[in-house]
């Protein structure tokens, strides 16, 4: 079948152009959410024409239709919005359609399940196998056009192969979640968890969640406390925890931790919790919030030898990893769905109006093909 003149459903994110004086950078305004019809046009010789069936409504799609008090769109992470807007989305799972000419591991009927980071392969980070920090990576919904479309034209060299499990549902939804569940494993095997260790995670968002579900799981860590100020994903997540509290709870700093792990962008946690952090202790950053992290316990910090990090990504066998975990039965990724919505439109209600979309749920998906 020729696709090349198909027209697609696509959520597109418009907006702005804002140039700072005597700056390169380029930030965005007044961000519009804009359901469109597109040409599909010819597939790249390294491409992927995937028929998505599930994509996952990550805290970033969130935030970049979200406007702070100038009006420039809230996200710090890498954006690029040409003059006729940006397809978003980044995590999902679909059928390939048709493959590019140069494509010899897939074929039409696979089921793929799609990394977020295109890597160039070349530069020095990359060489050395740092593939999550190459200098020249593209953010797919950011900087690359997404997946939030009924059909999306991938880079081959971000898809994953997941016939075996996406012959259920759960499967499937399971597969949607990857991307997330790439980032709480990473950040998990980064901070170098132990079955000993006690470790606090600020945020019950997927994140936040699948961080719990895999330190517990697959790292066997003895103790998990989790921060989150909302009561459902408080509930949602106390199966892989040990203790929840509640922001303002005091009873938080009862205890001492061996990892912290900032999930939530409000990075006066890590500030506050920072007396209760032992030694050797390890402070995990994963939200962005594009503001400042302002330490006063340079002493105890320095005493202590405690270690602060970023984790960015998943890329490098992660995926494959958690799908061996998967198919064992030890890792019930689908558990982190609590919504599914089922239209374009339906999916450009929730990201408009997302406060209740972070109070009442968990990781949500949208069904875009049957």
């Amino acid at each position: 079948m020729n696709f090349d003149q198909k027209k697609i459903d696509c959520l597109v994110l418009h907006a702005e152009e804002m140039h700072e004086k005597n700056s390169q950078t380029i930030k965005y305004k007044n961000p519009r959410l804009i359901k469109e019809q597109r040409l599909l046009g010819l597939l790249d010789s390294n491409a992927l024409r995937v028929e998505i069936i599930y994509a996952g409504i990550c805290g970033t799609d969130i935030h970049v239709v979200k406007k702070n008090q100038e009006g420039l769109i809230s996200t710090s992470a890498p954006l690029n919005i040409p003059k006729n807007g940006r397809v978003i989305g980044h995590e999902g799972v679909g059928k390939i359609l048709e493959i590019g000419s140069n494509v010899v591991n897939f074929k039409p009927g696979d089921f793929v399940a799609l990394e977020s980071l295109i890597t160039c392969g070349h530069c020095e980070p990359c060489r050395r196998g740092y593939l999550n920090q190459c200098l020249n990576a593209q953010l797919i919904g950011m900087q690359f056009n997404g997946i939030f479309t009924n059909i999306a034209d991938v880079p081959a060299s971000v898809a994953c192969k997941v016939n075996d499990i996406c012959v259920t549902e759960e499967g499937l939804k399971a597969s949607a979640c990857l991307e997330p569940a790439g980032v709480a494993w990473l950040t998990c095997h980064d901070a170098e968890l132990n079955t000993s260790d006690r470790i606090i995670i600020f945020g019950g968002g997927p994140i936040g969640y699948f961080c719990a579900m895999i330190a517990r799981i697959c790292f066997n860590v003895s103790h998990i406390t989790l921060v989150e100020p909302g009561a459902f994903r408080r509930s949602h997540a106390s199966k892989w925890c040990d203790k929840v509290y509640e922001v303002s709870d005091q009873d938080i700093f009862s205890d001492h931790y061996d990892v912290v792990i900032e999930a939530s962008g409000f990075l006066e946690n890590i500030q506050n919790i920072m007396p209760q952090i032992k030694a050797k202790g390890r402070i995990i950053l994963l939200a962005r919030s594009g503001k400042p992290l302002i330490l006063k316990s340079i002493d105890h910090i320095i005493t202590n030898a405690i270690k602060i990090m970023g984790v960015r990504g998943h890329v490098g066998g992660v995926f494959k990893r958690l799908i061996d975990l998967y198919q064992s039965g030890r890792l019930p990724l689908h558990e982190a769905v609590t919504e599914i919505i089922h239209s374009m439109g339906e999916l450009a209600s929730n990201l408009n109006n997302s406060d209740d979309l972070i109070a009442h749920q968990c990781k949500v998906l949208v069904r875009i093909n049957t």
